[in-house]
């Protein structure tokens, strides 16, 4: 166990502690050395008042306050668990909605719950400076993007979710001919590096950046290796899931988007008020929402919001991968009652065919 480093020969040098080097040699190399935090300029993570997600997971008393810059995955989840705990939680990002990946109308729903739960949501806003006092406390000017005019607010924590980027220094990359690109190493569709034998997986290759996407794209390096022709990997169908509550999952193409490919689309929603699972549960908050291509049905992407969510994407992703129309989803039976009829009743809807709407 130590620090690996390329050699110009593509040997791997490992450093185990003192002067000891061991040298490994492998036709073939996957470099899987993850990511790191990103702190905004003049921010810097410090791990005491400044905090990444890591350290807020590991703090031993609860703050009574925090402010959360980035409303991302790791910033809403984080925002609704110190929430939960009791802290007062603002939430600050840059663009004008929380997930900024996400369906519009999802994270509208989103902030909207947040709010109800006693979390502050500020969309549209940047952070001009940020002031660590000597208690700890932090202070975050902020100011709208419309106004010059700064706000100071101010917490016992400050948590850091601006994103994070691959770990790629002290690797030798340069010294074998691998390339970097937006957010970390650079990659074919079989996830080869521009260095014949080396590949690399994970976040350190950048977006979406999340563990079953390492999962695939490792799988698919290693495939590479042994010299099959594997199935190249589909971004747009790997789904992303935000685990706070009202949990939020999506695949494919959301409705912007899919408008912005020139689909005239057709969109259906279901709600989970009208669930008889989701209401014998408690569970009403959210819903399902899914769309489609107006001329052959077929289904472009789909979104919930709501009790497992991040469970019921997968049938989303699946009819998706299967390239299935509205009519495989509206005319599949779904049991009663479960949350995943849902889905069915979403496909329905689309088409002016639903009955529970």
């Amino acid at each position: 166990r130590g620090r690996g480093r390329l050699t110009p020969v593509k040997d791997v040098e490992v450093h185990v502690g003192g002067d000891e080097v061991a040298v490994l040699q492998a036709p073939n190399i996957l470099i899987a050395t993850g990511a790191s935090p990103q702190s905004l300029p003049g921010a810097q993570i410090d791990g005491e008042s400044i905090l990444s997600s890591r350290h807020a997971l590991a703090l031993s008393k609860r703050p009574g306050s925090m402010v959360v810059v980035g409303a991302g995955a790791i910033g809403v989840e984080l925002a609704y668990f110190f929430n939960v705990f009791g802290s007062e939680v603002t939430v600050l990002e840059a663009e004008e909605q929380v997930l900024p990946r996400e369906d519009g109308e999802i994270a509208h729903l989103l902030a909207e719950n947040l709010e109800r739960q006693g979390v502050r949501v500020r969309t549209g806003v940047e952070v001009v400076k940020v002031r660590v006092r000597k208690s700890g406390a932090v202070s975050i000017a902020v100011a709208a993007r419309a106004s010059e005019k700064a706000e100071e607010i101010s917490a016992d924590k400050l948590l850091m979710a601006v994103g994070v980027k691959g770990n790629t220094a002290g690797l030798g990359l340069e010294a074998v001919g691998v390339r970097l690109g937006k957010g970390g190493i650079a990659v074919d569709s079989r996830m080869q590096t521009t260095a014949r034998g080396i590949y690399a997986a994970g976040d350190v290759i950048g977006a979406p950046q999340l563990a079953h996407a390492a999962t695939a794209e490792a799988i698919l390096a290693v495939e590479s290796m042994a010299g099959r022709e594997p199935e190249q990997l589909d971004r747009d169908g790997i789904p992303s899931c935000i685990y706070c509550q009202p949990q939020v999952a999506s695949v494919g193409l959301t409705e912007m988007r899919a408008r912005e490919a020139g689909h005239d689309v057709s969109v259906g929603r279901f709600p989970f008020t009208a669930s008889g699972k989701a209401v014998a549960a408690g569970e009403t908050e959210g819903l399902v929402k899914l769309v489609f291509d107006r001329a052959y049905g077929d289904l472009l992407g789909g979104a919930v919001i709501g009790s497992e969510a991040t469970e019921l994407i997968a049938e989303i992703a699946l009819a998706r991968r299967l390239e299935a129309t509205y009519e495989d989803l509206a005319h599949t039976v779904h049991a009663h009652p479960t949350l995943s009829e849902a889905v069915k009743e979403a496909a329905a809807d689309a088409f002016g065919e639903a009955v529970n709407a």
